[in-house]
């Protein structure tokens, strides 16, 4: 009999049931930010249409950021209908506190954007700040990248 309650217990616990190895499909509900205007060489505030779409997964062992070493699941951002993760999340769900791995329901993840999901509210905010910091003041930009801010609510797989 004890041996059927061990993994009951596992099971029941809040921080062993948190989203391990879940999958997420995020829908941006709002989107703001900056552009350059039509000079190109002021930056002025936008807001965005929100149409962009994320599936948070794990990483597979062949994908950049994969560690199968820390223990950690790690996992991956991913814009709809691209190959490549525009965030890692190397800790996944966890992170060590005094040498023991503990689970949390956040998702910190970083690359070309940071993306920070709760599995508890399933709402995430995602940056995106390269393009301000790429360009002189005064100089002229035709196109660029704009940086920009969004927020949104997932649904979990």
């Amino acid at each position: 009999m004890k041996r059927l309650l061990v993994p009951l217990i596992i099971s029941a616990s809040p921080t062993a049931a948190f989203s391990e190895g879940a999958s997420y499909i995020c829908l941006t509900e709002l989107s703001t930010g900056f552009k350059i205007d039509a000079s190109g060489k002021r930056w002025e505030s936008v807001n965005f249409h929100a149409s962009s779409r994320f599936l948070v997964r794990p990483l597979r062992l062949d994908e950049y950021g994969y560690n199968s070493t820390s223990g950690v699941e790690a996992y991956g951002v991913f814009e709809f209908g691209t190959k490549y993760a525009a965030a890692q999340c190397r800790q996944g769900f966890s992170y060590y506190l005094d040498g023991k791995l503990q689970t949390s329901n956040w998702l910190y993840c970083d690359g070309f954007n940071s993306f920070k999901l709760n599995s508890d509210t399933l709402r995430f905010i995602a940056t995106y700040t390269v393009g301000f910091t790429n360009s002189h003041p005064g100089s002229e930009q035709k196109d660029g990248d704009t940086p920009s801010i969004s927020i949104g609510s997932c649904s979990k797989m």
